[in-house]
């Protein structure tokens, strides 16, 4: 983390609390990355450990067998178990435990690209992406005329003011303040473009922020985006 503090160029921007609350969220996520990464080391080195030593038994119980039936077949003078066959028997069973590490190497290959795809998956958010845009499709063949009138290549607000609620931090909101918009005041932010905040304390930028970005909603005033 000190690392990524130090020469992330995202980071150079980043207040106090906004570091104290990435450090914090580093170290959680950390400690859970590492307490199921651990278990499913173990878990995937048991199966192929265990997996060796069924082979491993196999091929000792195979080799016991063809020993002692050898020993039978040349005492007996019979000839129907030859050092050929022995020899044939036990390469036998030792292939079959090298093949069968292989095929659960092969299994835990395979469920460890499975999850990394689910893992994968979940990160990209695919299902929640198609589907806000099947519903962006469906409202602009409903009503064109009503998207006619958005401007896409800015967002604005018109007096707009943010209360924060008592119990912020168990909606999850952070460290933000209240900010208002002067009256009689619309805001355009032009989009494509590097735009610089300034002024304030760090909470009331992370207040106009987040209503710029449109993860909260604001008590009083409104705006409009695409």
């Amino acid at each position: 983390f000190s690392w990524l503090a130090h020469t992330g160029p995202r980071m150079h921007a980043l207040g106090v609390r906004e570091v104290a609350t990435v450090d914090t969220s580093f170290g959680r996520a950390t400690g859970t990355f590492c307490k199921w990464h651990g278990r499913t080391r173990d878990y995937t080195n048991d199966s192929t450990w265990i997996t060796k030593w069924l082979g491993q038994c196999a091929y000792i119980v195979c080799l016991s067998w063809a020993c002692a039936r050898l020993y039978e077949a040349r005492s007996e003078a019979s000839g129907t178990f030859t050092s050929g066959d022995c020899v044939l028997l036990i390469s036998l069973f030792h292939s079959f435990g090298k093949y069968l590490t292989k095929l659960s190497d092969s299994f835990v290959k395979l469920q460890r690209g499975s999850v990394s795809i689910l893992r994968v998956a979940k990160k990209l958010r695919l299902p929640e992406r198609k589907s806000l845009a099947d519903q962006a499709v469906a409202d602009l063949k409903a009503s064109p005329e009503s998207t006619a009138s958005i401007d896409h290549r800015r967002i604005t607000l018109s007096e707009v003011s943010f209360r924060v609620p008592e119990r912020r931090r168990e909606q999850g909101l952070g460290p933000l303040a209240g900010w208002e918009q002067a009256r009689g005041h619309s805001l355009s932010i032009p989009l494509g473009k590097v735009v610089f905040v300034a002024g304030g304390s760090e909470g009331e930028r992370l207040t106009f922020l987040k209503l710029v970005a449109g993860l909260g909603q604001p008590t009083t005033g409104g705006g409009g985006g695409p």
